[in-house]
């Protein structure tokens, strides 16, 4: 396996370690724009899983702020990079 598959790999495995934000994602030049935008909607779905399920399991709390804020941001920064495109 190749540095960059490596790299690629550990992106989709947690992108939330590598990169600390969407934005990182977006900027890493080292990735392909499909490979960016893959990562990307990963993470994304890892957000809504956690979303519904706190959701699911009927929290008389709300969905974490942070959570929903990072799924949006997420959303942006997949928005912006399929413009570059």
């Amino acid at each position: 396996m190749t540095n960059h598959q490596e790299h690629r790999n550990k992106a989709m495995l947690d992108p939330d370690d590598l990169y600390r934000s969407p934005e990182k994602v977006a900027q890493d030049e080292s990735l392909e724009i499909e490979e960016r935008l893959d990562i990307l909607k990963y993470w994304a779905n890892e957000v809504q899983q956690i979303l519904d399920s706190e959701a699911e399991n009927m929290h008389p709390d709300l969905p974490k702020e942070s959570e929903a804020n990072l799924l949006q941001e997420i959303k942006k920064v997949i928005e912006t990079l399929r413009n570059a495109g």
